[in-house]
This record gives C-alpha cells, structure tokens and sequence, in this order.
C-alpha cells in the first residue's frame, strides 16, 4: 500500500493499484495559494490532503 499526493489532491493505493481512498481539494487556489502549495509539496512536505489519508491508513 503507498500513499500518492499532489499540490492539490492525495489517493491510498493497494499493491493490485486499486485506489483504496482519494481526497481532493477542489477549492479555488489564488496564483499565490497555489505557489505556497506547490513550494510546500518541492520542500518534501504533506499537503493536508495526503496528511488526511495518513492517519486513516498509517501503514501506507
């Protein structure tokens, strides 16, 4: 099981590649908001999305 994120989204994946939970944020992003993301995710950091399906699934 492996945890995949994005600047905006994040999905628990089983090893057949079944998605086991997805979380998206399809908020409205500023240019600005975006860029903060996108610097957070470059810098090696969770979004709250990929933060979220860790604790559901700590194993991933």
């Amino acid at each position: 099981m492996w945890l995949w994120y994005s600047w905006q989204s994040a999905a628990v994946v089983n090893q057949n590649g079944d998605f086991l939970d997805i979380e998206v944020n399809d908020g409205n992003f500023s240019v600005q908001g975006a860029k903060e993301r996108l610097q957070l995710v470059a810098q090696g950091h969770l979004p709250p999305e990929a933060k979220l399906l860790l604790e559901r699934f700590p194993e991933a």
